[in-house]
């Protein structure tokens, strides 16, 4: 009885581990071409490309990117954080809940900027 008990905590500890760090983290990388363009996602300055953009949500949002060069025509467009098939998925052998911690970004966006 007392082994049980034991195991029951562990997975419960295990489960909760999970819980908090299977969607805690992830970055993007946006580049353009060209290079060196100005980034800034919902209106704070990122820095010029290729930079990465880190965010710790794992909840389902919408940045929205500025891509700006001077003599180049302004990229303003959405990026869609979205929930994705893959790996995470295992961890709904648990429990569905922290399928719903695991939206995400994609891991690369380019912007090809249009000279004006």
């Amino acid at each position: 009885m007392k082994k049980f008990k034991m195991v029951k905590q562990g997975m419960s500890f295990v489960v909760i581990i999970a819980l908090i760090t299977v969607g805690c983290s992830h970055t993007t990388l946006i580049t353009t071409t060209p290079s060196s363009a100005k980034v800034t996602i919902d209106g704070n300055y990122l820095g010029v490309s290729p930079i990465s953009f880190y965010d710790t949500s794992g909840f389902p949002k919408t940045f929205f990117v500025k891509v700006n060069k001077q003599g180049y025509k302004e990229i303003n467009v959405p990026i869609k954080q979205a929930y994705k098939g893959d790996v995470t998925l295992l961890w709904l052998i648990p429990g569905i809940f922290p399928y719903f911690l695991t939206a995400t970004l994609n891991d690369a966006y380019n912007f090809n900027l249009e000279k004006k």
